[in-house]
């Protein structure tokens, strides 16, 4: 995973990467997800209309919020 993350360094591209695979997410799920699915006290990420037609819920790790808040601050993205 380091060799990959090395390769990226668009600070967008790196949370888009670290999502997919640090979540598990697919690209529509990804693509699907809005500001307020994430809640970033109880570190956790709600993938709405999963495949299957679930809700499930995600762990956030800290490095990932932590890439998280750093995109939010840079591209202020709309909710």
């Amino acid at each position: 995973m380091s060799r990959l993350m090395d390769g990226v360094t668009n600070l967008k591209h790196r949370c888009f990467v670290q999502l997919l695979y640090g979540c598990g997410l697919r690209l529509n799920e990804l693509l699907q997800l809005k500001l307020h699915d994430v809640d970033s006290k109880n570190r956790i990420i709600l993938i709405r209309n999963a495949k299957g037609g679930k809700d499930p819920v995600v762990m956030l790790s800290h490095r990932l919020l932590d890439s998280l808040r750093r995109y939010y601050k840079e591209y202020h993205p709309a909710a």
